[in-house]
């Protein structure tokens, strides 16, 4: 008998549930789920994403490929998986995702038994170190300079 698996699908930056239950959907099906689930038009084109056991940003869109991953991850024990949905561009045949970074891979099973994918996060500010303040000494070469003149003079 198989175990039911939870898809978490992460679109536009909010994450949904979906449980698959002991049978394997065929692809069209879980498009279905995924599409009402996140309110996705049905015309429009999408790449499912999800990172596999060695860390490989995976598309998946056919029966088979739904079916080995169900297959495989029940057979390991994982009660949980994620997936990333963004917007594919149109005008091409390959799996082009627009608008998104690219997805980052977790570690690939984590302690409660969930694997999957964490899109990556907005780009982080630089540190920058801000200039040291002027000093009102001046330096050697300053004070060897006949023409040099405090920006601060002494009062």
């Amino acid at each position: 008998m198989s175990a039911s698996v939870v898809a978490k699908i992460s679109y536009a930056g909010i994450l949904r549930q979906i449980v698959l239950g002991d049978n394997t959907p065929t692809w069209a099906t879980f498009e279905a789920q995924i599409r009402q689930a996140h309110n996705i038009p049905a015309g429009a084109p999408i790449a499912v994403t999800y990172i596999d056991s060695d860390n490989d940003v995976i598309v998946i869109d056919t029966d088979a490929e739904i079916g080995d991953l169900l297959r495989q991850v029940r057979a390991e024990g994982v009660r949980s998986l994620k997936f990333h949905v963004a917007p594919r561009d149109p005008d091409t045949a390959s799996y082009i995702v627009v608008g998104q970074q690219t997805p980052q891979a977790t570690a690939a099973q984590s302690n409660d038994g969930e694997r999957g994918i964490t899109p990556t996060s907005e780009p982080t500010a630089m540190d920058i170190t801000p200039p040291a303040p002027e000093t009102t000494e001046p330096t050697a070469e300053q004070q060897a300079d006949s023409t040099y003149t405090p920006i601060y003079p002494d009062v």
